[in-house]
């Protein structure tokens, strides 16, 4: 079972769900209309599920149907192990006589970016199952290479340096992704001084979550623990930043036939009730 805890929160509202929804409606759209022109027949769906029971995506269309087959039997396993989550979690709260509602176990599930080389699927996660606090928000995201149905190694994608090491450890030596986090943390904000003194520690580390987005390229999301999580904004690099870090040119190409936006920092909306 994934039962870790990265969001704050006391409590959830399906009006943070829905409005999350709407956002990523538009980003689906955008995906759509950022896929490069090609004679490739390439399709997914669905492209956007939310809801309790969690619903993963299949390739639908794609010259190799090997791979596709590959990664649809990746997919259908991990959609099977967050059902048997969700039904741990629901057991957990029955057992604790409580009664399960719509906040005890929800996700929402979407293709971020499809090319022919490359499947990212983000997956965020919120539930309670017991315990002192719950988990919202927790991403957990998906990245296959097309050419082999295999997770992306993304260690094979950079050159040495730019990632943190094995371990996350990254105070000794500061890899180059934690020095552009750091550099381009809410730059031109106004932030609060808790989470300035959490990304100016230098004992910090990132131990980053990756996925590709059509939109923005690639996202970098920090897996602080508990206690810092508020802090942990999404960092969004684009191809042209990350042309220099990457040894792949297959890689950065495509990219920069998807991407139809540059990188920028965003923060992530706290769940309704967060404090």
């Amino acid at each position: 079972m994934r039962f870790s805890i990265r969001r704050l929160g006391v409590a959830f509202a399906a009006v943070t769900l829905a409005a999350a929804s709407l956002i990523m409606i538009g980003s689906v759209a955008a995906l759509a209309a950022a896929a490069p022109t090609s004679a490739v027949s390439l399709a997914a769906a669905p492209l956007h599920s939310v809801g309790g029971k969690p619903v993963y995506p299949r390739l639908t269309a794609f010259p190799n149907a090997a791979i596709m087959a590959k990664v649809n039997a990746a997919l259908a396993k991990q959609e099977a192990d967050d059902r048997d989550s969700r039904s741990d979690c629901i057991k957990s709260v029955l057992e604790a006589k409580d009664k399960p509602d719509a906040d005890t176990y929800r996700t929402e599930i979407s293709v971020t970016y499809l090319s022919p080389h490359y499947l990212s699927v983000n997956v965020v996660s919120s539930y309670y199952c017991g315990g002192p606090s719950p988990t919202a928000g927790a991403e957990s995201p998906l990245t296959f290479d097309l050419t082999t149905g295999d997770p992306v190694d993304w260690k094979t994608v950079f050159k040495p340096g730019f990632l943190p090491p094995d371990d996350g450890e990254d105070s000794a030596h500061p890899s180059g992704l934690l020095k552009f986090y750091k550099a381009r943390y809410r730059k031109g904000e106004v932030e609060e001084d808790d989470c300035r003194s959490v990304i100016d520690d230098p004992s910090l580390s990132l131990s980053p979550i990756l996925w590709l987005s059509a939109k923005a390229g690639l996202v970098v999301q920090p897996d602080f623990p508990h206690v810092t999580a508020a802090c942990a904004d999404d960092l969004d690099l684009s191809p042209a930043t990350l042309a220099p870090y990457v040894t792949s040119a297959t890689f950065i190409a495509d990219l920069k036939a998807t991407v139809r936006t540059g990188g920028s920092v965003k923060a992530k909306p706290s769940p309704a009730g967060a404090k």
